[in-house]
């Protein structure tokens, strides 16, 4: 998956990632945990020494980590598309 795929598969979360970056908290439905988790593999390609092994969506603490790093790559990945 190319970083162009990755941030249009991300593009539904945009508002949520967006209420996160200035709250630092938020809910997401199980449909959106469930996109993480299927794009979990691609992003800890990406920054494999800031996540855990494996995306545990029952623990919302685990969420909320990968979540933010989800959000950050998201929004860097974005902001060097448009330039």
């Amino acid at each position: 998956m190319t970083d162009k795929e990755f941030v249009e598969k991300l593009k539904p979360l945009e508002a949520a990632m967006a209420a996160f970056a200035k709250t630092g908290g938020g809910n997401l439905t199980a449909s959106e945990v469930g996109l993480l988790k299927d794009l979990y593999p691609h992003l800890k390609a990406m920054a494999p020494d800031g996540l855990p092994l494996a995306f545990k969506s029952s623990c919302s603490t685990c969420v909320r980590e990968v979540f933010a790093v989800f959000t950050s790559v998201y929004f860097r990945l974005k902001s060097t598309k448009e330039k």
